[in-house]
């Protein structure tokens, strides 16, 4: 099977056993794409419609659309801005860093069973590897933003 094709099914594979397991977890109305949203949010304390958008690849409607969703599903809030009376600015909510520590929590424990599985080093070799690989076609610094396959 082509590398390409490898990394993608892996990706998948532990994307969607996080999403399962987050579901158990009380979390089963979050999907992928929120986790994308989540990255800006919780990295930046929080992120206007705009940067949500273009850290998203969407239009602001789209964005503007997500937000809404979390909104009602109590994982985000709008506040006003700090700097710019005129803007609000999207944050999360007690449930939301929730999802985002257990999120962060499921990833961890799905990088450790792949090490178990092939040995620290051959993960080693693994992280360094891809870093090489995204390092070297510029997408390193600043890094390149992941953005949900809609």
């Amino acid at each position: 099977m082509e590398l390409a094709v490898l990394v993608l099914l892996t990706s998948r594979l532990m994307t969607e056993e996080i999403h399962a397991r987050l579901a158990g977890l009380g979390f089963g109305d979050l999907r992928p794409a929120h986790g994308f949203a989540f990255q800006l949010i919780a990295s930046h304390g929080g992120a206007t419609g705009v940067e949500l958008a273009d850290h998203l690849g969407v239009s602001r409607q789209a964005a503007g659309q997500m937000v809404d969703e979390l909104e009602r599903l109590a994982y985000v809030t709008r506040q006003p801005d700090p700097t710019d009376a005129r803007l609000r600015r999207v944050i999360l909510t007690d449930r939301g860093r929730e999802a985002v520590a257990a999120s962060i929590q499921l990833w961890t424990e799905q990088q450790r069973a792949w090490e178990h599985l092939i040995g620290a080093e051959a993960m080693a070799a693994v992280r360094s590897g891809l870093r090489a690989f995204i390092d070297e076609r510029g997408g390193g610094d600043p890094p390149l933003r992941l953005r949900p396959t809609w």
